[in-house]
């Protein structure tokens, strides 16, 4: 449930949940120092038929998901993110996330080569992406997103105005996901 259901924030002190802390595996892959000899592509495939967990992207930034998954010495999960003519998203997972830990990688920030993509684009392609898990029975649900969209907004400066970051926080959460890193 959501605080406003009746559920716990995170934070400190009664009632409160303690924060999400990053797992082993994230916290190898992002505090490591120095360049990593690539895996060969028998030993991918290998990690890849071992792990519980998958890492998915969508089209913000899948050269970053792409070396994180290498990092790791993982494939990235198969998925189809692309849009129709009239811009609505059209999300396909290939394989099934049936009891495992999912990981998606998706920035909000707009794309670089293409004017066209917006942060609300990237932000409704993650939020279809969190439902779609949720509706496959994933385990978890972790967001890894790099630039946190609208966390420029993180206090009410005036009134009648959203606390945009607090919003978009109450939208993920409202889509199934477990953790935001």
């Amino acid at each position: 449930p959501t605080p406003s259901q009746g559920g716990r924030l995170w934070g400190e002190g009664e009632g409160r949940m303690p924060r999400p802390t990053m797992s082993d595996t994230m916290k190898t892959l992002f505090m490591t120092q120095g360049p990593r000899p690539d895996p060969s592509a028998e030993e991918i495939e290998k990690n890849s038929a071992t792990v519980d967990y998958e890492i998915y992207s969508g089209n913000s930034n899948r050269k970053l998901a792409e070396e994180v998954a290498r990092r790791l010495g993982v494939k990235l999960s198969p998925a189809t993110v692309s849009s129709f003519n009239d811009g609505e998203c059209n999300i396909k997972v290939n394989d099934s996330v049936r009891n495992t830990h999912v990981y998606v990688l998706q920035s909000t920030c707009p794309g670089r080569g293409s004017p066209v993509r917006t942060i609300n684009d990237h932000i409704m392609e993650l939020y279809l992406l969190i439902r779609c898990f949720r509706r496959a029975s994933a385990r978890t649900v972790t967001a890894i997103i790099p630039y946190y969209g609208y966390s420029r907004q993180d206090e009410k400066r005036r009134p009648r105005v959203p606390i945009a970051s607090s919003d978009f926080a109450m939208l993920m959460e409202a889509a199934g996901v477990d953790r935001i890193l």
